[in-house]
């Protein structure tokens, strides 16, 4: 779907440059100075922007990793998430751990289990899990490490700078 020559449209955003991912508007800062009767609307909005720049930067990296499939990205998400440290030290030191597992995802997530058995096996195939004698899955070795060079550098630097921009709201927004 091709964007609209018109977006945004006036009536929803004043401030078409807090679109600009790669700056905080002067614009923005400015209606924080003001008297506007919509101050309070204006920060919520340049907020707003703010994040889902963020969150959509984040969105378009699984989608490329992921072939599309924002299911798949969801679950290896989960599984990093539910037990960070089994993940990072069973390919270091090769103990047993608790690990996900596709019922625990299943409950975790409210996806239907058999799409989350479905989603997993595509997974294991395409190299990104693997799965433990006792159900648990792991995040592959190789993944872990090309995800550690090269999106979460990226990842962490737009949140580095998303919540510099933020901070500059609030400080300006607080006055």
């Amino acid at each position: 779907m091709k964007p609209s020559k018109k977006w945004p449209p006036q009536s929803l955003c004043n401030y078409p440059v807090c679109l600009t991912p790669s700056c905080l508007p002067d614009e923005c800062l400015a209606r924080q100075d003001s008297d506007a009767d919509n101050q309070e609307q204006d920060y919520i909005a340049c907020l707003a922007v703010q994040l889902n720049q963020l969150l959509i930067q984040q969105t378009r990296q699984s989608m490329v990793l992921f072939g599309g499939d924002l299911i798949k990205a969801y679950l290896v998400l989960e599984i990093g998430y539910r037990h960070p440290v089994a993940q990072a030290l069973y390919h270091s030191k090769n103990k047993q751990y608790a690990f996900s597992n596709i019922h625990s995802l299943a409950e975790a997530t409210g996806i239907p289990r058999e799409t989350v058995r479905r989603k997993i096996r595509e997974l294991i195939a395409t190299n990104w899990l693997s799965r433990l004698a006792d159900g648990g899955l792991v995040i592959c070795k190789e993944r872990l490490a090309s995800y550690r060079q090269t999106i979460l550098p990226d990842q962490i630097a737009l949140l580095l700078s998303t919540a510099d921009k933020v901070k500059a709201l609030q400080a300006a927004h607080h006055r």
